[in-house]
């Protein structure tokens, strides 16, 4: 919910808001209905999946507002485009993982070594995000004077 109600508010065209809104209300309701009706002991996956895949659409609208207009600022200095973009690029890595954690946990479908080193790419993806988010910050610190 943080990132989501994040990159609506760093949206340049406060227009595109009333598509997030609905968006954001789908998404949540969908994974408290996937939290809801799921009764394992285990974490429910498929509800990772789902917030992710909302948190990835929210990037590309922010994205494609972003480059519908030439932007006036410089991106690589402007830190919410850094931490967009980390959201995107994680969430979009773990969504298929997400998605078939039910099919990859099975023995029989996947070898549990290679299954360990497919969900690393989960951690690789969340550590990637975090120096986006130290980009980010290091973006929104003013250059000191010497």
């Amino acid at each position: 919910m943080f990132l989501s109600l994040f990159i609506s508010a760093v949206v340049p065209n406060k227009k595109v808001l009333k598509f997030s809104i609905p968006l954001f209300v789908t998404v949540f309701l969908m994974v408290l209905l996937f939290l809801i009706l799921y009764t394992g002991k285990k974490l429910n996956f498929v509800s990772f999946a789902i917030a992710n895949l909302g948190l990835v659409i929210s990037c590309v609208i922010y994205y494609y507002q972003l480059f519908q207009d030439t932007p006036k600022i410089s991106l690589l200095k402007e830190p919410s485009f850094w931490v967009i973009t980390g959201i995107f690029l994680c969430m979009s890595a773990s969504i298929p993982i997400s998605a078939l954690y039910g099919y990859l946990r099975n023995e029989n479908n996947i070898k549990p070594e290679n299954g360990k080193n497919i969900f690393a790419i989960t951690l690789f993806a969340n550590g990637a995000f975090h120096l986006f988010l130290i980009k980010a910050y290091l973006c929104s610190i003013p250059p000191q004077k010497a």
